[in-house]
């Protein structure tokens, strides 16, 4: 018979109501929980700081990453997908 191994369980995170809801409901049904969130570079657009303060609010780990317009667009001359 197999073995049942431990699952994590991860969430995208962003900090508004329908991910904090989400997130909490996961957290309180299994206490493993991962959050993930994407700010933008440019602080007018980003919303890590939402995602950072709901997160904390839940007592759950939030891992971070910023990306910039050159992220998803590339650099003149170095575009991100060729063809």
């Amino acid at each position: 018979m197999p073995t049942a191994l431990p699952m994590s369980r991860s969430a995208a995170f962003v900090g508004r109501v329908d991910s904090s809801l989400i997130t909490c409901e996961m957290a309180r049904r299994q206490p493993a929980v991962q959050c993930f969130s994407v700010g933008y570079a440019e602080k007018a657009y980003s919303e890590l700081p939402a995602a950072r303060a709901a997160a904390q609010a839940l007592g759950v780990p939030l891992t971070e990453t910023t990306v910039t317009a050159d992220d998803f667009c590339g650099k003149p001359g170095h575009p991100v997908v060729s063809g």
